[in-house]
Formats: C-alpha cells, sequence, structure tokens
C-alpha cells in the first residue's frame, strides 16, 4: 500500500517517499482493497487477505498505526465465510467497507467471491 498526501482532498499529491508503507511481498503474500479509518486518534487499516494468508487466508487482515504511516503488525480483521455461513466452503471476502455510528464501526461490508459460474455477493455484519 502506497500513501500521497495532499492539503486538500482535490490535490495536488505528493508520494510518500517511504512507499510502499505497507508491503508482505517479501513474505510472498498480499493484501488489497484497503480501507482506512481514524478511530479515537487511531488510524485502522482493513485489508483483503489473499495469496498465502498474511494473517487467515481469504479472510481479513486489520493494522494500526499512530501516525498513518508507520502500521502495527496485522491481527484477523474479519473472518472466512466458512465461519459465517454454515457448511459454506471457503469463498474469498474482498472489498472491505466499514459503516462508523458516533466514531466506530457498526458495520462491516465485503463482497463475497462467488461459486463455480462466477457470481458474487454481499456480506453485512452488524457489530
Amino acid at each position: 500500500m502506497g500513501l500521497a498526501i495532499a492539503d486538500d482532498v482535490m490535490g495536488p499529491y505528493e508520494k510518500h517517499p517511504d512507499n510502499p508503507i505497507v508491503d508482505y511481498s517479501d513474505e510472498g503474500k498480499q493484501v488489497e482493497d484497503a480501507y482506512v479509518w481514524v478511530q479515537d486518534g487511531t488510524f485502522y487499516m482493513l485489508m483483503a487477505d489473499d495469496n498465502e494468508g498474511v494473517v487467515r487466508k481469504h479472510g481479513g487482515a486489520l493494522i494500526t498505526s499512530e501516525d498513518g504511516i508507520h502500521w502495527s503488525e496485522p491481527m484477523l480483521g474479519y473472518e472466512t465465510t466458512d465461519y459465517y455461513f454454515e457448511a459454506e466452503p471457503t469463498r474469498r471476502f474482498e472489498r472491505p467497507q466499514v459503516l462508523l455510528r458516533d466514531g466506530h464501526p457498526a458495520y462491516l461490508y465485503l463482497s463475497m467471491q462467488g461459486d463455480e459460474v462466477d457470481t458474487s455477493a454481499v456480506l453485512l455484519v452488524r457489530r
């Protein structure tokens, strides 16, 4: 994951000199679809955990930061499909999005990899 900084949301942006700020490629692992929010002064980044799994393959990885640049070791952010759906085969979750209420996560939205005909579905997890 790379970081670009601007004084205004419309830019112009400058790439951070330490990019990538989050990278597991030296371990042969990959994350994608990062979602970042600030809660009580701490940055949280929730990502789809792919390939061999930084934390849990096809689940979600969660990291935290005090400055948005230096990040913690990854922890489990959300489980795999078989955890939420009884007798469901393990499928990939993607594109995590968090709905905050009163500054705290209340809902987690996920896209779920489809079956053999390449369909997809949406999962909503309420806290």
